[in-house]
């Protein structure tokens, strides 16, 4: 999968009677794990995409010693055959059951110091520096070579420090830079010349289910997770201001840019920002329709249950789903 909004993924998995494609059944996927040079039968799951009707996500997981390590790719179904180069080096979370565990693994070893990926073309995918499976700084690449995103994190953590974005030409678009405090985070926003965009303030709760209830206001801003149903473990993290919100899809290689606009205190409208990213044709027909409505249901513990409803003329598709604050 490229990195797109799960919630938005889970809505557009519900339009599959508008892709009229029956080749799910027919496809057959070989994988082979980089690590071994094998091939292998890893625990899969396949979903329409809102890419293109010809290609599906996919997400895989593989066993890694105790650890579980996950990847999520885009494969194109024209041929009803594909294979699958499983990286070395990918995000991994414990094996255990609600594990709080996590690192980034390069095979089944703790990346450690400078860390380099490839595409089977071999050009760079992922580069990294690491202390003790903890990243430091990871830099993302285009296919065709050209940078994506650097990311640089607070020491021992996944927070953000700084995020530059780059097109596909390798030109920076934009930076975000990052200060973490106890109960806050502050995000200022640049343009590639350095010129000042725009500030948000995540406001931080520590949160004991027991002792403080979570309302509306608490997913407004902040970082959240959609973990996958199957084998709970996390799919997309979400990077949300007021009125925009970024989606990193773990070891994908594209961000979902996306605008928010509330229609009041738990509801809000999900457009695709065109001014980020090229759009695809449905994110184009998402927009055209006026994006999707995401409406609470319910809030449990630190997650959000929701609807996401789009109208298309007489047309009312939705999906329910779920999201939590880290």
């Amino acid at each position: 999968m490229k990195i797109t909004n799960i919630i938005v993924f889970l809505f557009f998995i519900v339009m599959s009677v508008y892709s009229q494609n029956n080749d799910f059944d027919k496809l057959i996927i070989s994988f082979i794990d980089e690590c071994s040079g094998s091939i292998i039968k890893p625990e899969y799951e396949l979903m329409l995409t809102p890419v293109d009707k010809t290609k599906r996500i996919l997400n895989y997981n593989i066993e890694r010693g105790d650890w579980i390590s996950q990847n999520t790719i885009t494969i194109d179904i024209t041929n009803l055959k594909d294979t699958v180069q499983i990286p070395k080096i990918l995000f991994s979370t414990g094996s255990e059951l609600h594990s709080n565990r996590w690192t980034y693994l390069n095979c089944d070893e703790v990346c450690s110091g400078k860390e380099i990926d490839y595409y089977k073309n071999g050009n760079k995918r992922l580069e990294g520096n690491f202390e003790n499976g903890k990243p430091i700084d990871i830099t993302i690449y285009y296919p065709k070579g050209n940078i994506e995103t650097r990311t640089f994190f607070e020491k021992g953590t996944l927070k953000y420090t700084r995020i530059d974005y780059y097109d596909e030409t390798g030109e920076l678009l934009e930076y975000e830079l990052y200060t973490n405090k106890r109960k806050k985070t502050i995000i200022k926003t640049y343009d590639k010349y350095g010129e000042f965009i725009d500030e948000q303030t995540e406001h931080l709760q520590i949160v004991s289910t027991t002792e403080q209830n979570l309302t509306c206001n608490d997913f407004k801003t902040g970082t959240f997770y959609v973990k996958s149903d199957k084998d709970d473990i996390i799919q997309t993290v979400v990077n949300r201001k007021l009125n925009s919100q970024i989606e990193h899809h773990q070891n994908s290689k594209n961000s979902v840019f996306e605008i928010i606009e509330w229609v009041d205190e738990c509801s809000y409208r999900l457009t695709f920002d065109s001014s980020k990213m090229d759009l695809t044709e449905h994110q184009k027909m998402a927009n055209q329709y006026n994006g999707i409505v995401i409406s609470k249901t319910k809030i449990e513990g630190k997650c959000m249950y929701y609807k996401a409803t789009m109208e298309m003329g007489e047309r009312k598709i939705t999906q329910n789903g779920k999201i939590c604050k880290e």
